[in-house]
């Protein structure tokens, strides 16, 4: 490590100054900081240094899915106000580059209010070592992430799993940008001291390979029950995502904006508002087999609560899959609202792994619905030739609760020959109380529906 001064309010002011990684250099912990939770770094200034971790100079060891040695650019574990601000970090194999992590393993945490802005990372990953990675690793309490670039070696390459990982309440990560990663965020409730809430991811504008930005909560720690992310606002974010080039399998979690399955917290709160998110349109079989949603909750097991779940003003284009999702076979959803959204060509997968029931605009499977169910104002379309989309709405019927009322709007466009299409909603007959307003600009033949009494 070249370690900076530990005193505080030490500022390292590189106005371009190089420091690069020696070529067959031995496997290192950082390149500036401490790994010393005593060494504080408050008020802290890292400022227009260039750091060449030299990639191509050396060689990678990995033990499992990690490297043998992090090669951090920065690594501090305490500090208040820290500010890392307009550097420049390139040809960087690495666990991650700008490394804040202030968890103690005892409830408390040591990283607050720090700032990462204006930071660009170059030729990141590309090793031919398979390991873990994300550019920003934060664990703090109030850290914000503000216009920062971030480009991978190649789209999909060795070791860019991820541009942004945080952990912990009060994250800013606005007008930032990730291109050629695996993933653009992980913004995750797995957080020893508490709940991970009142953050703001907006703005966003990811060119990734499998996902956009990722939710995701686990008891961790000290922290084994309750809530795991609560008041969450995702907004305004812009996800293109090059589904078609992942490579065989089934674990690719193709999500826009959405809540990973196998979350063992529950969240409260969280809302995907005014985000885009645009899929390659398949014209051949892909070679993946994997299953997602673009916006919403992917839980396929399970019975933790998503409470207050918002959907709003998204538009959706080219899902391989559902569109949007709360639930996919399992989790409790309180109080959910969805609309009004723009979805267009959803379930336009040409995989035979992506069945015909799950080539719709909504698709709902939970182990229960509570509260209300609000579905309104979605305008649904699929501009294909041949149409692919099957449903505008799709609910099992196993899954749907029989003592909540429920509103549905759909606005359904067909410019193809209706070949896949069966209905605008299907398994809708379970809600105790229904209204729907449902139109559609072609005659179909559609299978009956059947509602309770008290719908309209």
């Amino acid at each position: 490590i070249l370690p900076i001064p530990t005193a505080k309010k030490r500022h390292i002011i590189g106005r371009g100054a190089v420091i690069k990684v020696a070529s067959a250099s031995s496997g290192f912990h950082a390149i500036m900081g401490s790994d010393n939770t005593a060494d504080d770094f408050s008020d802290c200034v890292v400022d227009g240094v260039v750091f060449d971790h030299n990639s191509s100079g050396n060689t990678y060891i990995t033990a499992g899915s990690v490297l043998a040695h992090p090669r951090f650019t920065i690594c501090m574990l305490r500090g208040e106000n820290i500010e890392v601000r307009n550097n420049v970090v390139k040809n960087a194999v690495c666990t991650n580059s700008i490394y804040l992590n202030g968890n103690t393993g005892s409830g408390s945490i040591l990283i607050l209010n720090a700032t990462a802005e204006g930071n660009r990372f170059y030729n990141i990953g590309g090793s031919a070592s398979t390991h873990d990675h994300s550019t920003f690793y934060i664990v703090s309490d109030g850290m914000r992430i503000i216009n920062n670039y971030g480009q991978g070696a190649s789209l999909g390459a060795s070791g860019t799993a991820a541009f942004i990982e945080t952990h912990g309440p009060r994250q800013m990560v606005i007008n930032n940008e990730g291109r050629n990663f695996i993933g653009f965020a992980n913004i995750t409730g797995v957080y020893d001291a508490g709940v991970s809430e009142n953050s703001l991811i907006g703005n966003n504008h990811g060119y990734v390979q499998e996902h956009g930005i990722r939710l995701f909560s686990q008891a961790y720690g000290t922290h084994l029950s309750g809530y795991g992310l609560v008041n969450i606002v995702v907004a305004g974010n812009h996800m293109r995502i090059r589904q078609s080039t992942l490579p065989s399998g089934s674990t690719h979690f193709y999500g826009g904006v959405f809540i990973q399955a196998g979350s063992t917290l529950s969240t409260k709160n969280i809302k995907f508002i005014d985000n885009t998110i645009e899929y390659d349109l398949e014209g051949s079989t892909p070679s993946h087999t994997a299953v997602s949603c673009a916006i919403g909750a992917n839980e396929t097991s399970g019975t933790e609560v998503y409470e207050g779940l918002l959907i709003s003003g998204n538009t959706i284009i080219n899902a391989p899959a559902m569109a949007i999702a709360l639930g996919i076979g399992g989790g409790v959803f309180q109080d959910a609202y969805v609309g009004p959204n723009t979805i267009i060509n959803p379930g336009q997968s040409l995989s035979a792994s992506v069945a015909s029931a799950l080539k719709v605009g909504i698709w709902g499977s939970a182990s229960s619905y509570t509260g209300s169910l609000i579905v309104e104002r979605q305008t649904i379309s699929d501009r294909n030739a041949v149409t692919r989309m099957t449903y505008g709405a799709f609910f099992l019927p196993g899954n749907s609760s029989t003592t909540i009322p429920c509103r549905m709007e759909l606005d359904i466009i067909l410019s193809g020959d209706k070949t896949a299409y069966s209905g605008p909603v299907q398994n809708v007959s379970n809600y105790l109380s229904i209204v729907a307003k449902v139109r559609q600009n072609k005659a179909f033949a559609a299978p009956g529906q059947t509602f309770k009494v008290g719908s309209e």
